[in-house]
């Protein structure tokens, strides 16, 4: 602590300055402790978007399935199964639109391998109104995107 000798009044003093640091130190704290929480918002936003997207191939594969005449006598469970996996979604959306601040992720992505991987869900929803869908990809330069804002 810095001290210096002065003369006030006629008289030697020491003169003394002190800062009173409590309540920075308590915003340092809650800053941490703020920045610890977006962490686990942030991991948890991750976490709900991994758990989706295998949920979403599952869901096109029940449709799918459902709609072949082998598993008819099977329909009910996996109708059954597609409205706890959307009840399940229906949550996960909830809890991610508590995350606002979502970070994006950019990376360079083939779009038709994303359009690929979710053909079988294009297709479930298509059988469903009886309809066909036919996948004709051409040859297109990766984009830069958030595979995850995407899907």
């Amino acid at each position: 602590m810095p001290a210096a000798i002065i003369i006030w009044n006629n008289a030697k003093c020491i003169l003394v300055i002190v800062n009173d640091i409590t309540e920075l130190r308590h915003y340092q704290h809650e800053m941490a402790r703020l920045d610890r929480l977006n962490l686990v918002g942030q991991m948890a936003a991750e976490i709900g978007h991994e758990i989706r997207n295998p949920m979403t191939i599952v869901r096109g594969f029940l449709q799918l399935l459902g709609g072949k005449e082998r598993y008819a006598l099977d329909k009910e469970y996996m109708d059954l199964l597609i409205e706890e996996l959307d009840r399940v979604n229906s949550i996960i959306a909830e809890f991610l639109s508590l995350a606002k601040d979502k970070t994006v992720k950019l990376e360079s992505q083939c779009l038709n391998k994303i359009i690929r991987t979710f053909f079988p869900l294009l297709q479930a929803d298509a059988l469903k109104q009886e309809k066909n869908i036919e996948m004709e990809l051409g040859d297109i330069p990766p984009i830069v995107i958030d595979k995850n804002e995407i899907i």
